[in-house]
C-alpha cells in the first residue's frame, strides 16, 4: 500500500508543469520613420499577465528622445511604452498617448496575453515631441528554465524512488 501511495505522488511530482526563471521580452523596432532603429528588452520573473502600465525597475534608453518608464501590455499582446505618466493601456487593446509614449501593435492573430515563447511581428507607431512615428517592429518572446533548490531535488529524487516501488510491488503481485 505504501509503495501504491509513494508511486502516485511520484507521478504527481513527475508530471507537474517547469517553472520560469525569467521572461524575457525582446523588442527590436526598425525602419522607424524619423527615427533611428532601437530595442528594448524587458524581464520579469513570469509571463505578464495583467493589463495596464507598470512602472520599470530603471529607466529604459530609446533613439525617441525620452527613456521609457512605464510599459505594459493587454488581452490583445499589444505593448505601450510610455516616457511620462499620462499614457494608458487597457483590456478592450486602447492605448491613450501622450507626447513621449509608443505601442507594440502585434499584427499576429493574438487574441490573449503572449505567454509562450516565440517570435511576434508587429508594426510600432507613438507620439514625441517633434510629431509622430512609426515603424516595422519584432517582438521575440524567451523563457529560461529554473534552476531547481535543492529540496526540489530530492523531492524529485524521492518521487522516482517511489515510482521504483510502485513498479517493484506490482512485480512481487504478478
Amino acid at each position: 500500500m505504501k509503495s501504491k501511495i509513494l508511486g502516485l505522488i511520484a507521478v504527481g511530482l513527475l508530471a507537474a508543469p517547469p517553472a520560469f526563471a525569467t521572461v524575457t521580452y525582446q523588442f527590436d523596432f526598425t525602419d522607424l520613420i524619423t527615427h533611428p532603429d532601437f530595442t528594448l528588452s524587458l524581464t520579469y520573473d513570469n509571463y505578464v499577465t495583467t493589463t495596464g502600465l507598470m512602472p520599470l525597475a530603471s529607466p529604459l534608453p530609446t533613439s525617441l528622445g525620452f527613456s521609457v518608464i512605464r510599459a505594459g501590455t493587454d488581452l490583445e499582446g499589444n505593448w505601450g511604452f510610455d516616457g511620462g505618466n499620462t499614457a494608458t493601456l487597457n483590456d478592450a487593446g486602447a492605448f491613450l498617448f501622450d507626447s513621449n509614449s509608443f505601442v507594440f501593435d502585434s499584427s499576429t492573430s493574438v487574441t490573449d496575453y503572449i505567454t509562450s515563447p516565440g517570435t511576434y511581428p508587429g508594426l510600432v507607431f507613438g507620439n514625441v515631441a517633434d510629431g509622430g512615428f512609426r515603424g516595422v517592429a519584432t517582438l521575440v518572446v524567451a523563457s529560461a528554465p529554473s534552476v531547481p533548490e535543492p529540496s526540489t531535488s530530492a523531492l524529485t529524487i524521492i518521487a522516482g524512488l517511489g515510482l521504483l516501488g510502485l513498479v517493484a510491488g506490482r512485480r512481487k503481485i504478478a
